[in-house]
């Protein structure tokens, strides 16, 4: 894996928390901060559990049947 020299690296959970932050800031949150909702994208293109976030799962949610 490479790094840019004085680069930063997104943390997955600030990125689904709508929010930047810094991998430093993200470990110092309490366990509640720290408890995202994922919003995904349904196979018929529907967008769940958006919220503030600017980005979703990177692929698309199948349902489950009996779910």
């Amino acid at each position: 894996m490479f790094f840019p020299i004085n680069g930063q690296v997104a943390d997955p959970l600030a990125i689904f928390r709508g929010e930047p932050m810094e991998t430093v800031a993200v470990r110092k949150l309490s366990t509640d901060q720290k408890k995202v909702v994922i919003p995904y994208m349904t196979e018929s293109g529907k967008v769940v559990n958006s919220g503030k976030a600017r980005v979703i799962w990177p692929y698309a949610c199948k349902a489950v049947s009996g779910s």
